[in-house]
């Protein structure tokens, strides 16, 4: 089976990938078949790793994406001394090295076993804030989601990527959803009319 590539905060990559897992996925291609282009880390639009970090998954890994249930991720609260896991924007990571920051009734807390996305960015840590739905959030609010999602994943050595989350920003399958896709192309919109805000202070 075609491996599922982590998504990208590039926008027109993401959509790219997505076309090319679903014309894959809808006919008999093997995908080592697809042009070299599209099974490699660099492209067009430069090297994977300037995407995003280098812990971000491509198309031409061999290890899939590993699928993890909101019921997996809530027996991750670090009970009985037990792992950790936290998941911000559908990214599970495995936090348990922070324990000191993460455990029970620490400061960071009330993220482990969930996805608290809008958490990270408003500091409203009770189930209100946790719960909050991402699209209801301030752009400055997403792109200071988007910061702690980053930091997770330069931190890889301390906190592992695990898998996605399915749900609100990864299907069953692996695949991205609509929320998310939207959370990406906020991202980038915001980025952009940020360069143009430069260049109009130049």
């Amino acid at each position: 089976a075609m491996p599922i590539p982590r998504f990208h905060r590039n926008y027109t990559l993401n959509v790219l990938l997505l076309l090319t897992i679903i014309l894959v996925k809808r006919s008999s291609i093997d995908a080592s078949a697809l042009p070299e282009s599209l099974n490699t880390r660099e492209n067009e639009f430069g090297s994977v790793e300037d995407c995003g970090s280098t812990n971000e998954y491509s198309p031409d890994s061999d290890e899939d994406v590993r699928i993890v249930t909101k019921e997996e991720l809530l027996s991750k609260k670090g009970d009985n001394n037990g792992p950790i896991w936290l998941s911000i924007l559908g990214e599970v990571y495995d936090v348990t090295a922070g324990r000191e920051f993460y455990g029970e009734k620490k400061g960071y807390g009330a993220f482990a076993g969930i996805d608290a996305s809008p958490a990270f960015s408003t500091g409203k840590f009770d189930k209100k804030g946790c719960d909050a739905e991402v699209l209801s959030l301030s752009d400055d609010d997403i792109m200071g989601v988007d910061h702690w999602r980053k930091f997770y994943e330069e931190q890889n050595v301390k906190y592992p990527f695990l898998g996605v989350l399915s749900g609100t920003y990864y299907s069953e399958d692996g695949y991205p959803t609509e929320t998310l896709l939207e959370v990406f192309d906020r991202i980038e919109e915001y980025e952009k009319h940020g360069k143009k805000r430069k260049r109009d202070r130049d």
